[in-house]
């Protein structure tokens, strides 16, 4: 989203399956955004968020990191 609280993207959510082969109770992830050269500059923020459907209940988190896309030079 832009500072203005409008959506510059957003996409469909995934139902996909992770291994947790080594055990434990974290799983690692990661989460990217590209900036293209037309994208206007200003403070965004990317908001993901992961729900775990095998916890009983199912358990939902949210990440959310702001970044600033700069002038392009």
């Amino acid at each position: 989203v832009n500072s203005k609280g409008v959506p510059q993207y957003t996409k469909d959510p995934q139902s996909l399956t992770a291994r947790n082969d080594l055990g434990g109770n974290r799983m690692p992830g990661f989460a990217a955004s590209e900036v293209g050269t037309d994208t206007p500059p200003g403070e965004y923020t990317l908001k993901v968020t992961v729900i775990d459907n095998r916890a009983k209940p199912a358990q939902k988190a949210t990440l959310e990191r702001k970044f600033a896309a700069l002038k392009k030079s």
